[in-house]
């Protein structure tokens, strides 16, 4: 099925299935499942389980985190991240509202990293497969209203970096941060 007619169909409220390598067997996948009151809960615990993601924590550890990690590479949320990201952009360009009750703008940063947020944009909508780190990475950076997209205190390095570190996360086939710093500890 295409990308786009998975965002047509959706998932109509079934259960959604996040595959899993298997320990036993690292060429098997194995499928995970999640009641609607799981998939609930998980998603009154986004933030923290986004942040416990994006820092690399297996979503195999908790059927909660799995889950949440389920919801995070759906075809829809990725396509609701990337179009938030639009959006930043968008009104950055626009320049600052008077009385607006959307919250600020780190405008000079976002501006300078339009490239690299055009790469993140374009990651998340592509049909290929995605690390879940690297969704929940993106997702942190658009709905945490300290971070570097909304607080002026970060430069434009910073939240550079940070969207580079996205690019390289979202890609499945490369270990999330802690994993690769825990390998490297044991060699």
């Amino acid at each position: 099925m295409i990308a786009s007619e998975l965002k047509k169909k959706g998932t109509g409220g079934r259960p959604t299935t996040l595959l899993f390598v298997s320990t036993s067997d690292p060429v098997r996948l194995v499928a995970g499942r999640y009641s609607s009151g799981i998939r609930l809960l998980a998603g009154l615990l986004s933030t923290r389980l986004d942040h416990a993601l994006a820092n690399g924590c297996s979503p195999d550890t908790s059927r909660m985190l799995a889950a949440r990690a389920s919801e995070l590479v759906s075809v829809e949320m990725r396509h609701r991240i990337s179009t938030c990201l639009g959006r930043v952009v968008a009104q950055a360009e626009r320049g600052p509202v008077m009385r607006n009750s959307r919250s600020a703008l780190n405008r000079t940063a976002i501006l300078a990293c339009r490239e690299e947020i055009a790469e993140v944009r374009d990651r998340l909508q592509d049909a290929q497969p995605v690390s879940v780190s690297g969704v929940a990475i993106a997702n942190v950076l658009v709905t945490d209203g300290t971070g570097p997209i909304h607080n002026r205190r970060f430069a434009a390095c910073e939240l550079r970096e940070l969207l580079r570190q996205v690019s390289i996360e979202l890609d499945p086939l490369v270990a999330p941060r802690c994993w690769r710093a825990a390998s490297s500890d044991k060699g």
